[in-house]
């Protein structure tokens, strides 16, 4: 009886380590803003759900291209900076060019392709959006008119000054530089400072960008457990109404690991 037990925590144990070494087969690169930037390129800051995220999904690798202040939208100004550092909202700080530094890094060998490339991003779209003008005046479906996507790709970044086509451009070259990639995109959390309104905007063209472009969206907005109005009366889930807490991005992290698992049962 004992060595049969024994036997039978072996197997668990292998049956369990399996799945984590299944995780561990993926290259992560991870694209986004500042409840991304938080955890540093390495994904090892506490006030970033990567961190837990990482413990959680035990990839081969992983590394984050987000910088804070960062939209997805691009403005007519916008042009290829790979070496933006800023902080804060800037006509080069977008996804596009987060795409161009993680294009930049592959070619030179410093990225592996990756297999999974996570893009959080689209609450400084909503916070900012009389900075973005236009961002939300095309819809998803408007978007996947626009021209193939070859002329899409060769289009300047300052001709993608919508949300939806923005969101349809860097998939595009993403798909290009990594074209067995699963891409998942990861609309923005409820917030005290940005309007509801324009967070479940964005969220809800994010989400329809991934429908059309059969990609997974999640909806933080909607389905992640961080209520605006709760957090504008005693803050918790973040430290200032917007960037999540130590807690918060703990909880952040275990959802995403948990729902991007879900996606990939290989």
């Amino acid at each position: 009886m004992i060595r049969i037990i024994t036997l039978s925590i072996i197997l668990l144990m292998s049956m369990a380590l399996h799945a984590v070494e299944s995780k561990g087969d993926d290259v992560v690169a991870i694209l986004g803003d500042s409840n991304t930037w938080l955890g540093h390129d390495d994904c090892t800051g506490e006030k970033a759900w990567t961190r837990e995220w990482v413990r959680l999904y035990a990839p081969a690798s992983a590394r984050s291209y987000a910088r804070s202040g960062a939209t997805w939208t691009n403005v007519t100004a916008t042009r290829r900076n790979v070496e933006q550092v800023t902080g804060s909202l800037a006509d080069d700080n977008t996804i596009y060019n987060q795409t161009a530094r993680l294009a930049g890094a592959i070619a030179s060998g410093e990225q592996p392709i990756p297999s999974l490339i996570i893009i959080m991003a689209g609450t400084n779209d909503a916070w900012f959006h009389n900075k973005r003008p236009g961002a939300f005046d095309m819809s998803a479906e408007e978007a996947m008119q626009v021209c193939d996507d070859d002329a899409l790709i060769a289009m300047e970044p300052g001709q993608v000054t919508t949300l939806a086509l923005s969101v349809r451009h860097n998939v595009a070259l993403l798909r290009r530089m990594a074209p067995d990639a699963t891409i998942v995109l990861v609309g923005p959390l409820q917030s005290v400072q940005a309007p509801d309104n324009m967070i479940i905007a964005a969220g809800g063209i994010i989400e329809s960008m991934g429908r059309e472009l059969g990609l997974p969206a999640i909806r933080l907005d909607r389905d992640f457990e961080l209520d605006s109005a709760k957090e504008a009366v005693k803050k918790h889930l973040t430290y200032d109404g917007t960037h999540t807490s130590v807690e918060g991005a703990r909880r952040l992290g275990a959802f995403l690991a948990e729902k991007i698992s879900a996606l990939r049962p290989d």
